[in-house]
């Protein structure tokens, strides 16, 4: 028969539950304390001793012993006091309880205790009552209080001792209390194979695009600082040991790493976003490396202003565009305008151009396009101007609309063949167009002196007329309408715009393989030598249309000699080498950044833009025109003082009383030789003070002429310092020769004058030569463009200047041939393998890692 309790009882049992645990703890505080107290006082005693170094004291072996004794002692403590270590029972923690609350006759034994005859009424009433009086006095129980076993076992304190002796240490090693702990551990460093093996290595190799370098991580635990990683870095985990497959895991990826060798596991795998970066093994963490993943954003790009439209008809716009690892190209694209209800004979057009800017940083460029040619000329159109990024991403600037500009043609000639041609785009199908346009072309033929006989636009013309005119379809008009463009800019420019389109037809070819994967060596070649020769026939035309303008008197901004420094045909030659150089070697970025400088160039070089010097060139030139004059008037005076001079020598008069000269006689002139310094002298001029006031000079009239001159040099000196911030040595010293000359010619002394005055020339014709040195300097920098850093060898040296003027990339340094490049590919790709051979001393692949830096 069971015995039910109210609910009061299960209230005083609840109760009694909570004391037996509060019991329970207090009891295992004594039992641990009891067998952890020697232990822990051995531990305070050595850990002070390390800290304040004392083993150290006793020589090279007291570190060693200070260990040995510190085991030793450890392990006997550890034997003789946790053999004891014992659970408390229930009895302990009940009679621990009675104790506390001095309850007698163990009460609490009761509570447990079972009826064994409960067959008579009379004794189950007494059980019950004996119980609830059990029950009825677990409100008396009182909480123990720890009991102090250890000061009877160390009644000397020297626990206490030990506790501030490792306190002490503490405060004397301050942040070398950890360093000194492991000395203390391990005294001696003992070198076993294997060891400096770094238990894991993670390598984070970004996109090729991106230029950004691989980082190279090593080492276990959490890492504090977040990674910044570019989106499509590809992450390589390397973990050495032989216990359990590690993890890695990425964001919600997890990816078990394969056996490498018996004693290493690795895996490799894109970065996914993601927070962080965790290698487990055995279910623990074995490092933890925050990161963030960096998307790749779109380029942006914008239209600044308005078109400048050029003297031909050529578009100038300026296009600011940035990307975070730089825009690879931009395309043009032209549509005619929706409004126009009429639509003439002509295509939508499209241009790309390679780009290649700087990462993260905006950039600014004018591209020229010349759309005279279009069938649209004269038009509304679109255009909408698109970057694209090296991820193909691509955005659009604002579409620009305006009226696609005419070129207008002054020569007679060519303006009729235009107007002809215009004519056949609006009515390319009409037969009578066709035969007026044959008949006009036909007439114009018959006229050579109107085309300087020019025997290629005779036979031009003589071509279109017949085909006009037996072969009137659509198709000959289309190739008609082209035919007569080439032939008007012919008659109007000669050769310059024909030869500047080929290049452009062949710089962009050239662009189209470099980003074709499937382009062949030999194809890129052959685009390579079609861009040599184009270019060659460019550079020629423009000399002799640079030439000609000169003849004419007009001015483009470029010194004619300025020029031809600036077109050295062996640069051309060496540019377009490494150009065939870097595609063929599968350098293909640094291809088309050179590609991109060449287009520049060619608008920057375009005679119809008139190229434009900035205010520094300007300042220069204008300084070289001022010191031209300035030595033309210098000479100019030079020549007056000397004819000064020239004349008073002539009207010098003989002096009154001049002594006969009688002749040597010839024996004696035998005897003296005739260069003897024992001769007579000749007889003397007269003093200059026996001059007459009719036959003195007078020069005072040239010293406000001189002065002139040296304010002038004044001027221009404080201009130097103002715009260059240094004055030529050699302007000082001819403002110097410039004040003696002036000095001289005040004091009627035009023999002293002159030789200031050559000075004077000598040295601002030094100062003109230097001046014209640094604007070629300058003009070779705004040729070149520079998009960032200069160009290096394959050795990583700064290229320097060639030996020659030139605006082209040279060095003094050999460029390897092929077979050197390939040496140098192999080099880098055995360095590469032996620095990822982490079994290899620490040394070893340190040494490896600063050869692969110098690639």
């Amino acid at each position: 028969m069971s015995i039910t309790l109210d609910k009061g009882t299960a209230k005083n049992r609840a109760q009694l539950a909570r004391r037996r645990r509060a019991a329970a703890a207090v009891l295992w505080l004594e039992t641990l304390t009891a067998a952890f107290w020697r232990i822990g006082a051995w531990l305070c005693l050595f850990g002070g001793l390390w800290l304040l170094q004392v083993p150290t004291m006793f020589g090279d072996w007291g570190p060693g012993i200070a260990q040995a004794a510190f085991l030793l002692g450890l392990v006997w403590f550890a034997r003789a006091d946790l053999q004891h270590l014992r659970r408390p029972r229930q009895g302990d923690i009940d009679r621990r309880l009675e104790s506390a609350a001095s309850m007698p006759h163990r009460p609490l034994e009761i509570i447990d205790d079972l009826l064994v005859n409960d067959d008579g009424a009379h004794a189950r009433r007494l059980w019950q009552r004996q119980k609830h009086a059990a029950f009825d006095i677990i409100a008396a129980l009182r909480l123990p209080i720890p009991r102090a076993l250890v000061a009877p076992r160390d009644p000397y304190g020297l626990r206490i001792a030990a506790v501030l002796l490792l306190v002490a240490g503490l405060v004397v090693a301050g942040p070398q209390a950890g360093d000194r702990f492991k000395f203390g551990l391990m005294p001696y460093n003992i070198k076993i194979p294997g060891q400096g093996i770094p238990y894991l290595t993670l390598w984070i190799t970004p996109p090729e695009y991106t230029g950004q370098p691989r980082l190279t991580l090593q080492g276990a635990g959490p890492r504090d600082e977040t990674l910044k990683i570019p989106a499509g870095s590809i992450v390589k985990v390397r973990v050495n040991g032989r216990i359990d497959h590690p993890v890695l895991t990425m964001g919600e990826q997890s990816l078990p790493m394969e056996r490498l060798d018996e004693k290493s596991w690795g895996v490799e795998a894109p970065v996914p976003p993601g927070d962080s970066l965790r290698v487990s093994q055995l279910y623990l963490p074995r490092a933890t490396i925050p990161y963030e993943l960096i998307p790749d954003a779109a380029p942006v790009i914008t239209v600044d202003g308005e078109a400048a439209v050029m003297e031909k008809g050529e578009l100038q716009f300026t296009i600011k565009m940035q990307d975070d690892y730089g825009v690879a190209d931009m395309t043009m694209n032209v549509e005619l305008d929706p409004l126009v209800e009429d639509r003439p004979l002509g295509e939508a057009f499209s241009e790309t151009r390679t780009v290649m800017s700087p990462p993260g940083a905006e950039q600014e460029i004018k591209p020229l396009y010349d759309l005279g040619w279009h069938p649209w000329a004269g038009l509304p159109v679109v255009i909408t101007f698109t970057a694209r990024d090296q991820l193909d991403q691509k955005t659009a600037a604002a579409p620009v609309k305006m009226v696609l500009p005419e070129r207008t043609f002054r020569h007679p000639v060519a303006a009729a063949l235009v107007a002809e041609r215009k004519k056949l785009i609006w009515a390319p199908s009409e037969p009578s167009t066709l035969a007026e346009a044959a008949d006009t072309i036909t007439t114009l033929m018959a006229q050579p002196d109107s085309y300087a006989q020019d025997i290629t636009v005779f036979l031009s013309m003589r071509t279109m007329a017949s085909r006009l005119r037996y072969e009137p379809t659509p198709k000959t008009s289309t190739e008609v309408i082209a035919q007569l463009w080439d032939t008007a800019i012919r008659i109007e420019d000669g050769n310059l715009p024909l030869a500047t389109r080929e290049l452009r037809a062949a710089r962009a070819e050239l662009e189209k393989l470099l980003n074709d994967p499937n382009a062949t060596p030999d194809q890129i070649a052959k685009a390579v030598e079609d861009l040599r020769q184009a270019m060659a026939e460019y550079f020629r035309e423009l000399a002799r249309e640079m030439q000609k303008r000169f003849a004419q008197g007009e001015s483009v901004g470029l010194p004619p000699e300025l020029f031809e420094s600036l077109t050295n045909p062996e640069d051309l030659a060496n540019f377009l080498d490494q150009l065939q150089s870097q595609a063929l070697t599968g350098d293909k970025d640094s291809a088309r950044e050179m590609l991109s400088q060449l287009q520049q160039l060619m608008d920057n070089l375009d005679p119809s833009t008139g190229m434009q010097m900035p205010p520094e060139m300007e300042y220069m030139q204008e300084g070289i025109n001022e010191l031209q004059q300035l030595i033309e008037k210098q000479q100019a005076l030079l020549d007056k003082t000397e004819t000064y001079f020239n004349d008073t020598q002539a009207q010098r008069p003989l002096p009154q009383s001049m002594p006969e000269f009688t002749p040597v006689p010839p024996g004696l002139a035998q005897q003296w030789g005739e260069d003897s310094d024992d001769m007579p002298p000749p007889p003397s001029a007269p003093p200059a003070d026996e001059l007459t006031p009719e036959t003195a000079p007078d020069t005072t009239g040239h010293v406000a002429e001189q002065d002139a001159l040296r304010y002038v040099l004044g001027r221009l000196m404080l201009q130097a310092d103002e715009k260059a911030g240094e004055i030529p040595e050699s302007m000082g010293l001819a403002e110097q020769e410039m004040r003696l000359s002036a000095e001289s010619l005040g004091d009627n002394a035009p023999a002293q004058s002159a030789p200031h005055q050559e000075k004077a020339i000598e040295y601002l014709q030094e100062s003109m030569q230097q001046m014209s040195q640094q604007m070629a300097q300058m003009m070779k920098r705004m040729m070149m463009l520079s998009l960032g850093p200069g160009k290096m060898d394959p050795l990583g040296r700064p290229m320097q200047e060639g030996q020659g003027p030139s605006w082209l990339p040279g060095s003094q340094v050999k460029i390897p041939d092929e077979a050197e490049r390939k040496r140098v590919q192999e080099i880098q790709k055995l360095l590469r393998d032996r620095s990822g051979e982490l079994e290899r001393p620490d040394y070893e692949l340190d040494y490896f890692r600063r050869l692969l830096k110098q690639f």
